[in-house]
């Protein structure tokens, strides 16, 4: 059973500006930021704004913006060809619904990119990337790298570091 559209992602140029618009435009809040590093991604502490993090040497590549009913993830990119705007639609289900799409994806002409036991993403014949996940969490915060894994970026310092660290 597909029980929600989790969040809709887009790739966007100028990642602050875009934020900025979509902040006043569907009055959302900042869920989370993150950074990508050669240890992956990173994110955030709360508390750090646009003007912080630059001044820490950080490129923020993901800016996560919600409210109640509206998950929208920002991916940051230098260059976005026309109609690839969207980058994926995320979607909550159970683990029966992604077998079911799993089983379907090949023959109506998609391709599964990836699958884990509570997880499948796959481009559908148009192009279109879906992310189907059972193990969505309640919290839009909750879903960031260092709230899953404690990769949390510390401004000093562009290695993973935990929460208690900060």
């Amino acid at each position: 059973m597909l029980r929600r559209v989790d969040h809709v992602a887009l790739r966007v140029p100028y990642l602050r500006k875009a934020e900025a618009l979509y902040l006043h435009l569907f009055d959302l809040t900042v869920a989370y930021r993150e950074v990508e590093t050669p240890e992956g991604w990173l994110t955030l502490p709360p508390e750090m704004g646009w003007a912080e993090a630059e001044a820490a040497g950080a490129r923020i590549g993901l800016s996560v913006l919600s409210r109640e009913g509206l998950v929208l993830q920002l991916e940051g990119r230098d260059r976005v060809v026309p109609g690839e705007r969207l980058a994926h639609v995320g979607l909550d289900g159970d683990e029966g619904e992604i077998s079911r799409l799993e089983s379907l994806v090949w023959g109506l002409g998609g391709q599964v990119v990836t699958r884990l036991p509570d997880h499948l993403v796959f481009d559908d014949a148009y192009g279109v990337r879906w992310d189907v996940s059972a193990s969505r969490a309640s919290y839009v915060s909750d879903t960031s790298s260092g709230a899953r894994s404690g990769r949390w970026f510390r401004p000093r310092s562009s290695s993973a570091v935990s929460r208690r660290g900060l």
